[in-house]
């Protein structure tokens, strides 16, 4: 995988959850092909990173709990 599909990777994560529109590990892990131990890998890495991010049982998504993160905090991931 080059560097900018990596980026693309990463900034589509975020949007996702972002929109709260990412479904459950599994779905989540199709929408951007993957496997569903590399979801919860990245997500652990964007937890490492500063992002507080949860999972929502009733709404079947993951998302931001706190809402400030930002697309400029994003550019901290570019640098994976």
């Amino acid at each position: 995988m080059t560097l900018f599909e990596t980026i693309d990777r990463i900034d589509r994560i975020h949007r996702l959850i972002q929109m709260e529109a990412t479904g459950n590990a599994e779905e989540f892990a199709e929408r951007i092909h993957l496997k569903k131990r590399h979801i919860y890998n990245i997500i652990e890495e964007f937890k490492s990173r500063g992002a507080d991010i949860q999972y929502n049982r009733e709404r079947l998504t993951y998302y931001y709990a706190n809402k400030l993160v930002s697309d400029y905090k994003m550019i901290a991931f570019y640098h994976l």
